[in-house]
């Protein structure tokens, strides 16, 4: 039996340079995963790499042969930041990173092409052996569809609550939705936030005050609302 492992230049290049790209955004550190001792392909992924890399003088690039970088994750795992390897070495070490955290079903993922248009789904994909036996972890499945759905649901949820006047739940929410939103994004993409996750963030804050201060001026005018109905 024989397997072949096609790369062409241009699939390393687009692959590497999202690599960048994300460690750009993140801690500056990139790590081309190969095995270039045995491989073509993967002396080819080094040479792609190794172009870019000039321009992305700021990111502290690295290369590490995939049987090693097995080791390290377990050894070590805080050494990297952001992996760049093919897909069947990829494969295999993200199903290893991901019992660092106890479960495979923790970890979320993207398969992407042009842009950010994709498919979002937990690591381990739709683990159809599990089905119907309500066992299957649900945190992967939820931070794959972060930060973005996560904010529009805090944001629904905080409106339910304020239009409900429950003031106690809605000073709750003020105190705790911006942390819980910043430590998912800092999870999701690392100490440096986006732009876009930043204003999501302070605009879902500020609604949450106001809506808790249109609260207490209800209750200083004696008017009470219950989901919709004026009382």
């Amino acid at each position: 039996a024989t397997d072949i492992m096609p790369y062409s230049e241009h699939e390393i290049e687009r692959i590497g340079r999202i690599g960048f790209e994300t460690a750009m955004k993140r801690r500056k550190k990139l790590c081309c995963v190969d095995k270039a001792n045995v491989l073509d392909t993967s002396r080819l992924w080094r040479a792609v790499m190794h172009r870019l890399q000039a321009e992305y003088p700021e990111v502290e690039y690295s290369e590490m042969f995939v049987d090693n970088a097995a080791m390290q994750i377990c050894k070590d795992p805080s050494q990297f930041d952001v992996i760049v390897t093919e897909n069947m070495f990829g494969d295999i070490l993200s199903d290893e990173a991901s019992m660092i955290t106890g479960s495979i079903g923790m970890i979320p993922s993207s398969s992407l092409g042009a842009g950010t248009c994709g498919l979002y789904e937990p690591i381990h994909g739709s683990a159809p052996d599990i089905a119907g036996q309500n066992k299957a972890n649900p945190i992967g499945t939820i931070l794959a569809a972060a930060p973005r759905v996560f904010v529009a649901l805090l944001v629904v949820f905080v409106v339910v609550v304020s239009i409900s006047r429950i003031v106690s739940l809605t000073s709750i929410t003020c105190a705790v939705c911006y942390p819980i939103f910043t430590a998912v994004d800092c999870v999701l993409a690392g100490s440096s936030h986006t732009v876009f996750n930043t204003v999501c963030a302070l605009v879902m804050a500020a609604i949450v005050v106001w809506l808790h201060r249109t609260n207490i001026q209800r209750l200083k005018n004696g008017t009470e609302y219950k989901f919709g109905s004026k009382k």
